[in-house]
């Protein structure tokens, strides 16, 4: 009997130790792809983690600054977002985002979030980086024609250098708390060309294991000035109502700051047949020059009302004259008759 029960216990223990040691092996092949920073600026911003789990996950965190995006996840490679607001109290908090597994409701991870306080840099005790750039945090922005320059703010432990389509540029780099603020303006003027420009702003910054990472690339984008076409009105020629007379014309005022073309089309019904014919002038071509880009210019122009397959014995009805602009892709119509 003493056996018996000493083989029962041993059994016991096993079961136990099992069920106490399956928890650890669920989340013993987990790891962090990419996590926390060791701190984070005082402005709000929105945070990714990458993770690789065995089983599914949940995430909670108790700190109302702190906001999460994905409370659940599955196994393999998933992602956890969340969001900061914005620290305006001149002193860093910190809080936390547990990650449990689904099977079992064990902690899998738990992420410090260390937050600075308002207009101080991070309270990191390593190497770090950080954007100070809201709008940045995606890595571009879109700026208007007349938006003349784009200013850059990172906060470092580490000397930072910063290059423009390639160019090595001098940033003004000033002390702070906990290292160094680099602050950068792109000059660009405005835009009056018909094209958008595009710059690259590359940031390197020394050493190794940086929080926030070594390497980063900022694209701005300025959009061309926005083109218009309007005033289009009839003020002169000659239109005959019968067809094929290779000297008439429609002349036309316009402002604008595109380039653009013009033609005319027509009906042309033969006076012996019920079916008229479709007439198309050539087209006339207005380059205004991007000289005028900016400000638009008001100007004349004149298209031939000719279709070598207008018939001769005809009359024309539905004249219509069309504009279509090069850049902006702007089309408008006028009828003459």
């Amino acid at each position: 009997m003493k056996k018996v029960i000493n083989h029962f216990m041993a059994l016991f223990v096993g079961i136990v130790t099992f069920v106490l040691l399956m928890p650890l092996s669920a989340y013993a092949d987990g790891r962090v792809i990419s996590g926390p920073q060791e701190a984070y600026s005082s402005r709000a911003q929105e945070c990714v983690f990458r993770l690789s789990t065995d089983y599914g996950w949940r995430a909670e965190c108790d700190y109302s600054y702190i906001h999460v995006r994905t409370a659940t996840g599955g196994s393999g490679e998933t992602e956890l977002r969340f969001t900061i607001d914005e620290n305006t109290s001149p002193d860093s908090r910190m809080g936390w985002i547990v990650l449990y597994d689904n099977r079992y409701s064990y902690p899998i991870f738990t992420f410090e979030i260390n937050q600075a306080g308002a207009n101080s840099a991070p309270p990191a005790v390593g190497p770090y980086f950080t954007n100070e750039i809201a709008v940045l945090d995606d890595g571009y922005e879109l700026v208007s024609w007349d938006t003349t320059s784009f200013t850059f703010k990172f906060m470092s432990n580490r000397n930072v250098t910063i290059k423009v389509d390639g160019n090595t540029v001098s940033p003004v780099k000033t002390r702070n708390n906990n290292g160094y603020t680099y602050t950068y303006t792109l000059d660009m003027g405005i835009n009056d060309t018909a094209n958008a420009r595009n710059y690259t702003v590359d940031v390197i910054v020394d050493g190794t294991n940086v929080s926030g990472g070594n390497r980063h690339t900022y694209r701005i984008a300025q959009k061309p000035k926005e083109r218009f076409f309007k005033d289009l009105k009839f003020v002169g020629g000659k239109i005959s109502l019968r067809g094929g007379m290779s000297y008439d014309y429609v002349e036309a005022k316009y402002t604008t700051n595109d380039d653009f073309e013009a033609w005319l089309t027509w009906d042309s019904l033969p006076v012996d047949n019920m079916f008229p014919v479709r007439c198309i002038s050539p087209v006339t071509k207005v380059n205004i020059g991007s000289q005028n880009y900016l400000n638009g210019v008001t100007g004349t122009f004149k298209v031939l009302c000719y279709d070598s397959l207008e018939p001769w014995n005809s009359y024309r009805m539905n004249i219509i004259l069309h504009i279509r602009c090069k850049n902006s892709g702007i089309t408008t119509g006028l009828r003459i008759y």
